[in-house]
C-alpha cells in the first residue's frame, strides 16, 4: 500500500512523561522487543499507540478492511503478553476502529472516527487479562464526515475528543467527565472565530482544567490549502464551565505550516508543531509568564519531511523524543526515526537523530509513540512483518537504549 492509502496520514508521534527506570546491564543496540499482534496485509498495527504502567494499548485500523481493532497487552519482565483483542458488532469496513486510542488506569478508550459521525468506545479492566466494554460515546449531533474521536486525550476524570470534520471541516471539541462511574458529556467547544475548513479539533491536550486546541488550517482555504497557517485555542474550566483564554498563532507565521498540528501541554508550558514549516518541523514552546501565553523560542529539528511532535519531559535525564516518519525519502522512503531533543531551561535543544533497529523503507517509525513505567513505545505501522504493512511497535528500555548511542544503522535508510 503506497502512504497515501492509508487509513487517515495522521502522523503523530508523542514524546511522553515516563518515570526513570533502573535496570541492570549493558546497554542494546535497538529495541528490547518488536511486539506484533496476529495481523495481516495492511492491518497498521502501531498506526495509534497508548500506554500506561505495564500496559500497552495499540490500534490496527486497517484490520479487516478497514473496519479495525486494538490489542491490549501486558508488558514486563522485556515481553508484552497479548490480554484482548478489542472490537464491536457495530464496527464495519471502512471504519477504522483503532484509529486513535487512550489509556489511564483501568480506563481504555478507542475511536472509530469514521463510523458515520465517529464513536468512541470506552472500555474497562477490572484485572489482569479482563477487558470489558463500558460504553459508547456519539455526539448526539454529529453528523456523517465529523471524524468523531479523530483525537482524543484524558486527565484524570476529564475526556476530551475532538470532531475536526465537524460543521464541514469547521470543527469541534466533546468534553465528557465522569460522574457516578458513567461519561457525561460537560461542553461542546468551538473555535470564537472558526471558519469552515480549519479542522479544530485536529489535535487536543489537556492539564488540569486547561485544554489546548489545534486547528492546522486556520487562514486557508481547505486542508490541501498552501496558505494555511495554523493556530492553537485555549480553554480554561471554572466551577464545571469552560471558557475561552487565548488563542496563540505562530511566530513568523508563513503559508502552509499547519501551526497546531500537534500539540502538548503542561502546568508551565504549551509546545506546538508546525509538521509544515520549510518542509520540516518546527516545534515553539510557550510559556505563562505574565498571565497570557507568550512564545520563549522554537526548534527546527535537522531531519527533513514533514512530521509532527508532542513534547513531554522525559525524566531525570530532561530529554525529549519527536517521531520522524517520514526520514529518508530520498533515496528511500519512510524509514523514519526519532529526533532526540534536550529540555533546558530556556526551551529545546537538538542533540541527535536516532534510527530504529534494522530500519527498512516504508516502516514509518515514529508515526505514533507512548510511554509509561515500562519504557518507550514507537510505532512502526508500515512495518512488514510476517507480511505487507502489517505494522509493529518496538519497546525500548529508555535508559539503556534511548540515550547510550547504541542505535543500529542500516544502509537502507542513510
Amino acid at each position: 500500500m503506497n502512504p497515501s492509502n492509508r487509513v487517515c496520514m495522521n502522523p503523530r508521534f508523542a514524546v511522553l512523561a515516563v518515570v526513570m527506570l533502573v535496570i541492570a546491564g549493558s546497554a542494546a543496540a535497538g529495541e528490547l522487543r518488536l511486539v506484533t499482534a496476529n495481523s495481516g496485509v495492511a492491518d497498521e498495527f502501531g498506526y495509534s499507540v497508548a500506554a500506561d504502567a505495564n500496559l500497552l494499548l495499540a490500534g490496527a485500523p486497517g484490520e479487516n478492511d478497514q473496519a479495525g481493532a486494538a490489542y491490549v497487552f501486558r508488558c514486563e519482565n522485556q515481553g508484552c503478553l497479548q490480554e484482548a483483542r478489542l472490537s464491536n458488532l457495530t464496527v464495519t469496513s471502512g471504519h477504522a476502529f483503532g484509529a486513535e486510542v487512550a489509556l489511564f488506569g483501568a480506563d481504555l478508550f478507542v475511536a472509530a472516527p469514521r463510523q458515520n459521525a465517529g464513536a468512541v468506545f470506552a472500555y474497562q479492566r477490572p484485572a489482569a487479562g479482563v477487558v470489558t466494554a463500558h460504553s459508547v460515546l456519539m455526539a448526539k449531533d454529529g453528523a456523517a464526515g465529523d471524524e468523531f474521536g479523530a483525537t482524543m486525550a484524558f486527565d484524570g476524570n476529564t475526556l476530551v475528543i475532538g470532531a475536526p470534520g465537524d460543521d464541514n471541516d469547521r470543527g469541534s471539541v466533546h468534553v465528557y467527565v465522569r460522574q457516578s462511574g458513567e461519561w457525561v458529556l460537560q461542553s461542546h467547544l468551538f473555535a470564537w472565530d472558526g471558519a469552515a475548513r480549519d479542522r479544530f479539533g485536529s489535535a487536543v491536550a489537556i492539564q488540569g482544567d486547561r485544554i489546548a486546541v489545534g486547528a492546522p488550517f486556520d487562514g486557508g482555504i481547505g486542508m490541501a490549502s498552501p496558505y494555511a497557517r495554523g493556530a492553537v485555542y485555549l480553554f480554561t474550566r471554572s466551577g464545571g464551565l469552560w471558557a475561552p483564554e487565548q488563542k496563540i498563532l505562530a511566530p513568523n507565521a508563513a503559508n502552509g505550516d499547519l501551526f497546531g498540528r500537534s500539540l502538548h501541554l503542561s502546568a508551565n508550558r504549551l509546545v506546538v508543531g508546525a509538521p509544515g514549516r520549510n518542509d520540516h518541523l518546527e516545534a515553539s514552546w510557550f510559556e505563562r509568564p505574565g498571565g497570557s501565553w507568550q512564545n520563549l523560542g522554537s526548534l527546527l529539528p535537522t531531519a527533513p519531511w514533514r512530521s509532527t511532535v508532542r513534547l513531554e519531559p522525559l525524566f531525570a535525564q530532561r530529554r525529549s523524543m519527536g517521531g520522524v516518519p517520514f526520514a529518508a525519502v530520498f533515496p528511500s522512503p519512510g524509514c523514519g526515526l526519532l529526533t532526540n531533543l534536550r529540555e533546558e531551561l530556556a526551551g529545546y535543544i537538538e542533540v541527535g537523530s536516532l534510527k530504529l533497529r534494522s530500519p527498512r523503507p516504508g516502516d514509518l517509525s515514529g508515526w505514533a509513540g507512548s510511554a509509561s513505567s515500562s519504557g518507550v513505545f514507537v510505532a512502526a505501522p508500515g512495518r512488514n512483518v510476517t507480511t505487507q504493512q502489517q505494522g509493529a511497535v518496538a519497546w525500548y528500555d529508555p535508559v539503556r537504549q534511548m540515550f547510550d548511542d547504541s542505535f543500529d544503522t542500516a544502509d537502507l535508510c542513510p
